[in-house]
């Protein structure tokens, strides 16, 4: 069968990845509902991680989702419930990592960051540096939040962008954002049979983000919405993101593979943004609202 020009396109750009920021989100890492850890697909994700030949660093989420199922927590109701939840499960989300990491020889590195300490020259310069040093000396960087003192990434609290400012910290070329769908679709392929999987986004406009969020603010795509601001942080950098399905541990070798479907998101399909500082979905709103508006 021949490629189509998205294919070939698709398997060039992964093919020429050589640093890459991985983000795992809780649900790779624990489940509450089933009250279970995903010891094994942590464990099978680390291996195959390693088997790569490139260079890559992780942005994990799953430090307050661990502490429920192992310390049999309820959910927490308070934000101090859920700083102190994040104190116990960030020593419980390392050693998970750390015994998937002994069999390859490899020393993962905590680095607990904030936007705010990402937000500042100084502050950006000292994380790029502390994870320049973990990987001279051999070992892999695991950034998170620091959910236990910072308050605002609790309450809108998504890994996904910190993930782009981590992946510009560490020189990465691409962001690879591991979820439980296999890219971006124009609507929600869940309630919508006519929903269309976009390989490659070319051009970020206003009907990419509302397939994003939903019709003003409807949230149904249960974080797309942050993927795609990841996405534009990371393009700010020149860094392209990928948004693939990790629903087998294998997500990872069978995406440098290119046997996986994921949609690719260029860095220039938000050079139209560049100069205004506003979130694109806060600009998506306002061009749909103006557009209802009688005139």
């Amino acid at each position: 069968m021949t490629a189509t020009k998205d294919q070939t396109q698709l398997h060039e750009r992964i093919a020429a990845t050589r640093r890459f920021m991985a983000k795992i989100g809780s649900n790779k890492i624990a489940c509450t509902e089933k009250n279970i850890v995903h010891y094994n697909w942590v464990r099978k994700f680390i291996s195959n991680i390693n088997t790569l030949d490139r260079e890559f660093s992780l942005t994990s989420s799953g430090a307050i989702a661990l502490e429920r199922v192992l310390g049999d927590r309820p959910a927490p109701k308070t934000t101090a419930e859920k700083q102190a939840y994040a104190a116990f499960g960030q020593i419980k989300l390392m050693g998970l990592y750390q015994q998937a990491s002994i069999p390859h020889g490899i020393a993962p590195a905590q680095v607990l960051v904030t936007k705010k300490s990402l937000s500042t020259t100084e502050g950006f310069a000292n994380i790029q540096g502390t994870m320049k040093t973990i990987r001279d000396l051999g070992g892999m960087v695991v950034a998170n939040e620091n959910d236990t003192v910072a308050t605002e990434e609790i309450r809108f609290g998504d890994n996904d962008t910190l993930s782009a400012f981590a992946a510009a910290a560490d020189g990465a070329d691409t962001l690879i954002l591991i979820t439980d769908v296999d890219g971006f679709y124009t609507a929600n392929p869940k309630k919508n049979p006519d929903a269309k999987h976009l390989p490659i986004i070319e051009h970020v406009d206003t009907n990419i983000i509302l397939a994003a969020t939903g019709p003003i603010g409807d949230h149904s795509r249960g974080g797309m919405e942050t993927k795609l601001e990841a996405a534009r942080i990371a393009a700010s950098y020149g860094i392209d993101t990928f948004i693939i399905d990790g629903t087998s541990p294998d997500c990872i070798t069978e995406f440098f593979n290119g046997n996986a479907q994921c949609t690719l998101i260029k860095s220039t399909a938000f050079d139209h943004y560049k100069g205004d500082h506003r979130k694109l979905i806060d600009i998506a709103k306002e061009d749909y609202l103006s557009a209802r508006i009688p005139s």
